[in-house]
């Protein structure tokens, strides 16, 4: 019988443990990485002022909900610069990033489509673009 009580007990306190933690801690930080760097192709179309530019490439990605997207952006190639175009449900936007140049920031997380333009008078072009997501998740 003291048996069977002590484990009522020790039940009882591990569920009003977990109740009184779900509700006092409703959500949880999280953190995710992401890399969206490419090698792009450049080519002999004009585009944006520029030549030897080459196809489009295209990514989409879908980023935790409700977080902050923090990122960084470089392109190191002399004589080489990378058009990026993003679109959301948020709106659009362009940025042209040249030799050495370095951007930084952050946005809402949403589902984004990035289109990479590079051109130069090399055969490719690399960008580095990476940076993390954070987000809250709910306890329960």
């Amino acid at each position: 019988m003291k048996t069977r009580l002590w484990v009522v007990i020790i039940t009882g306190i591990c569920v009003s443990g977990f109740l009184i933690a779900a509700f006092t801690v409703p959500v949880l930080p999280r953190s995710q990485p992401f890399n969206l760097s490419q090698t792009l192709p450049t080519g002999t179309t004009h585009s944006n002022g520029q030549t030897g530019c080459g196809s489009n490439v295209t990514v989409q990605e879908t980023f935790p909900a409700d977080g902050m997207v923090s990122y960084r952006i470089t392109q190191n190639q002399t004589n080489a610069s990378v058009n990026l175009w993003t679109y959301s449900d948020w709106g659009s936007s362009f940025v042209n990033i040249g030799y050495g140049s370095g951007t930084n920031g952050s946005f809402s997380s949403d589902a984004y489509t990035f289109v990479f333009q590079a051109c130069g008078s090399t055969p490719t072009v690399s960008i580095g673009f990476w940076g993390v997501t954070n987000y809250w998740v709910p306890f329960l």
